[in-house]
């Protein structure tokens, strides 16, 4: 539905730009003020609709190969619309006309593509510890519109180690699907064992989570800071069964400890677990039936 209401965007700027070069509103003319105020016309409406294309699609798909369509299907289209003006009695055809608006199209697509390729990741680039395929593509999907997103898994209670494979597999679908990068951190499930001792007949949502919560995002803290992202946040608050206070506030500490910026989300808000279960089904994602230690199993 999303995919079609963009479509639609581009299809109503489109649609506008056809109406304002085939009417005589804005018929060229060799005074100084008109000539240039219709060129300067040229060159905005049709690098918007080079920017449209890029903004609604750039961060789903592959940035190059959206940019070349972008442009092609920009191009393309100003000499359609100019070829149709030789049809029309009260416009002419106009290679200046043409000129301006490629280089409209040039300067916005390109400017886009820079931006999302050079700019963005120093500005927001955003390393985002993913738990399990179900609750990761929610919230990557979320984040991508505003974030340069880097996928790290880090999740060493998960057991067994099969159920740790399946779960990066998962993970993986999941950055191809979105065009994302991702870190794999070693799995130690054993070292894990250790942080956790004594605490192993907890209650779910006890001690032994905290020290969970914090091992993971402690990690992912310090991978965020080697890596210099210039933010840090988890997909844990999506499930209705992890502390989402207690685990901001963790966030909030390491933030402060380590020099970098945490994203403060409660992402089971407006209905983000179901939307998740929703998205997952939609995928065809493995959903596994616990949260992944052989405690929370049993």
């Amino acid at each position: 539905m999303r995919k079609v209401a963009k479509m639609y965007i581009i299809f109503c700027w489109g649609l506008f730009i056809f109406i304002l070069m085939t009417t005589s509103l804005s018929i060229t003319t060799q005074e100084t003020n008109q000539f240039l105020w219709d060129k300067l016309v040229h060159f905005i409406v049709f690098g918007v609709f080079g920017f449209l294309i890029m903004r609604i699609f750039a961060r789903q798909y592959n940035l190059g190969l959206v940019t070349v369509i972008a442009l092609i299907t920009s191009v393309v289209y100003i000499f359609l619309l100019e070829w149709l003006q030789l049809l029309l009695p009260y416009r002419a055809f106009s290679y200046i006309d043409i000129a301006f608006g490629i280089s409209g199209v040039v300067t916005s697509t390109l400017g886009y593509y820079f931006y999302l390729l050079y700019v963005l990741p120093k500005e927001k680039s955003m390393l985002l510890h993913i738990c399990c395929a179900g609750c990761g593509a929610y919230v990557s999907k979320q984040l991508i519109k505003q974030y340069q997103v880097t996928l790290f898994f880090y999740n060493p209670g998960i057991h067994p180690k099969s159920e740790y494979k399946k779960r990066v597999i998962q993970i993986k679908k999941i950055a191809s699907l979105y065009n994302l990068d991702i870190i794999i951190a070693k799995y130690n499930h054993i070292g894990w064992l250790d942080k956790t001792k004594g605490h192993h007949k907890d209650p779910e949502g006890g001690e032994r989570c905290m020290i969970c919560y914090e091992d993971r995002l402690e990690k992912t803290a310090q991978t965020a800071k080697t890596g210099k992202f210039n933010f840090f946040t988890s997909t844990l608050t999506v499930s209705p069964h992890k502390n989402a206070i207690k685990i901001n506030e963790i966030g909030r500490n390491l933030a402060k400890e380590y020099g970098i910026n945490f994203l403060q989300e409660n992402f089971k808000k407006q209905d983000g677990f179901k939307k998740s279960i929703q998205l997952s089904k939609k995928l065809n994602l493995y959903r596994q039936n616990y949260c992944g230690c052989e405690f929370s199993k049993k």
